[in-house]
């Protein structure tokens, strides 16, 4: 590398380098406890889909007793109109 002889003496005197060996292997030993982007995605999509289910079951609540006593063709024709109240 081109680098004077003197220049790496202090650092095999005070074992600069086997220190830095061992921080670099204790780094790498060592379990982070933080959150991965996918794992934060996958989070949101979850709490995302239960708040679209608890939203679909209230609407289902409100509209059931009107749907109940309509006719099949009729219950088909005014599903378009579902989309509107969701």
């Amino acid at each position: 590398m081109n680098v004077p002889e003197g220049t790496a003496g202090p650092a095999k005197r005070e074992r600069w380098t086997q220190q830095i060996e061992t921080a670099k292997h204790a780094t790498a030993s060592t379990q982070s406890n933080a959150v991965t982007p996918l794992q934060s995605i996958a989070a949101v999509m979850q709490e995302r889909g239960e708040r679209y289910r608890e939203r679909i079951a209230g609407v289902s609540k409100k509209v059931i007793g009107h749907v109940e006593p309509m006719e099949a063709d009729e219950t088909l024709s005014r599903s378009a109109q579902l989309e509107k109240w969701i």
